[in-house]
């Protein structure tokens, strides 16, 4: 472009040379006619307006951010002579009229000096800008007013505005955790919420990036296998089914988790942060600082770094080791049995011993003939077969102190168990047993009373009946004859 307009002044003064010399013809017109148009198609198509909002480099921007500075840059302007100086006006953006008085925005206008080719060099004229609309103008006689015809970025619409970057802001969640604690226990809670987190995004949709957590807690990282972070829909401080948007483990104390979501503009979200724990330590503690949250402004591009940080989560600590004690007792459904049949034994009598085996043995505990096992806490039964007929000593036994031994006291109850034969089955075989008029063919086995079933008893009971009866009418008939006679 710039060299077009050299062109076109190198042309204009040859131009002016031959007139003095000889008439031009028309086709010289033409052709000067010609360069002259191109100039000024190439200088409208190159820029909206002379002078112009620029970035550093000298290209023309229309929008800044509050976060940038503004240049001006031009072509020939005002005297269109090298050296010239004037001075230049930012004004807020309006329609400007001949004679309208200028009023910088920054306070004061900037005296402005063309270099030897009457074009103004890239130069900053303003920092820490603030959000608007504006115009530049050129005050070519400096008398502070607009005169028609003085350069103007833009005259027919604004010249460049500025706006905001996105900003964020975290606060503590409504139904942030409190600290809390935990008996130690194999049996752990593997989930635990820490942190609740209302963000607020405005001016622009941001992106979430990072957040960064750091480790704060006296229990080892290794026992958490990671964070998470999740969107908490219903802001109740818990997970339930919600979408998880990061996670990450700690590495050196510190956690980077990166986040995927949008906050909308103007708009709020509500983040939970849970441990999942790997382990858990005695007489421990787990908590973190939330130390940072970063995103990026959906239209500016730029960073965004949430204010509010940093911030402390929730406690979890973790009580002292639970010592397993009481002393063993030992009860068996039955102590004297039949060979073969199932036996129940019924532990009692400890407490915290949860995750403890309790080992129910033939003989004494140092014994490998292991009848059954069982869990306990404070207590638990198992079952096994009573085996041969024999008496034998029964022992449970359990490692109270976690030492290899059953020699604390507590730790061993045992009892006696009977295993013994079962009475001799006989065959009894009865037939044609004829009572009022039917006949009965038994086939019984019995290992009751003087060797008979209880079919049979009943039947010689009832025999035994029918006679005493006839006794009793016999009896009663005699009584009556000799009442009779008297």
């Amino acid at each position: 472009m710039i060299f077009e307009i050299q062109k076109l002044r190198f042309l204009a003064f040859k131009f002016s040379l031959k007139q003095k010399k000889f008439k031009m013809s028309k086709k010289g017109l033409l052709i000067i006619a010609a360069l002259i148009l191109i100039g000024i198609v190439g200088f409208v198509s190159a820029q909206s307006s002379n002078p112009w909002a620029a970035d550093s480099s000298g290209k023309e921007k229309n929008v800044f951010l509050t976060t940038e500075s503004v240049y001006l840059a031009s072509y020939t302007v005002c005297y269109a002579e090298g050296g010239a100086s004037f001075d230049m006006y930012i004004i807020e953006s309006k329609n400007l009229s001949s004679g309208d008085s200028l009023s910088d925005v920054r306070g004061s206008p900037q005296l402005i000096r063309t270099d030897s080719k009457g074009f103004i060099a890239t130069t900053k004229i303003w920092s820490n800008i603030t959000e608007g609309v504006y115009k530049i103008v050129l005050d070519c006689n400096n008398n502070k007013k607009y005169d028609s015809g003085e350069p103007v970025d833009s005259i027919n619409a604004a010249g460049f505005s500025v706006g905001q970057i996105g900003t964020g802001t975290a606060v503590l969640g409504n139904n942030s955790p409190e600290d809390f604690s935990m008996a130690y226990s194999s049996d752990f809670t593997k989930e635990n919420a820490l942190l609740q987190i209302k963000l607020k995004a405005e001016n622009e949709d941001v992106i979430l990036k990072n957040l960064t957590l750091i480790s704060n807690g006296t229990g080892s990282d290794n026992d958490v296998e990671r964070v998470v972070v999740y969107v908490d829909a219903d802001s109740n401080g818990k997970i339930n089914n919600e979408t998880i948007i990061g996670q990450a483990a700690f590495v050196n104390k510190q956690a980077i988790i990166s986040l995927n979501y949008t906050l909308l503009d103007g708009s709020s979200v509500v983040l939970g942060v849970d441990y999942i724990m790997r382990n858990v330590t005695a007489d421990k503690n787990y908590n973190f600082k939330a130390d940072s949250l970063a995103g990026v402004g959906k239209d500016s591009k730029s960073t965004v770094v949430f204010t509010g940080f940093p911030m402390l989560s929730a406690v979890m600590s973790v009580g002292k080791a639970l010592v397993c004690s009481g002393s063993l007792n030992l009860e068996l459904s039955e102590n004297i049995v039949f060979p073969n049949v199932s036996v129940t034994a019924s532990i009692s009598g400890l407490a915290n011993c949860s995750g403890k085996t309790v080992y129910v043995k033939k003989g004494e505990c140092a014994s490998n003939d292991v009848l059954c096992s069982c869990n306990v806490t404070t207590g638990c039964d198992c079952d096994f077969i009573s085996g041969i007929v024999g008496t034998y000593a029964i022992s449970a036994c359990v490692d109270k102190d976690t030492d290899g031994k059953y020699a604390t006291d507590g730790e061993v109850s045992g009892t006696m168990l009977v295993v013994q034969k079962k009475p001799v089955v006989q065959n009894v075989t009865i037939q044609n047993v004829t009572t009022q008029n039917e006949t009965v063919s038994l086939n019984q086995t019995s290992s009751g009373f003087l060797g008979l079933s209880s079919t049979n008893i009943i039947i010689l009971l009832v025999v035994g009946m029918v006679f005493v009866f006839i006794l009793l009418v016999v009896l009663m008939f005699m009584l009556y004859s000799l009442a009779k006679k008297k």
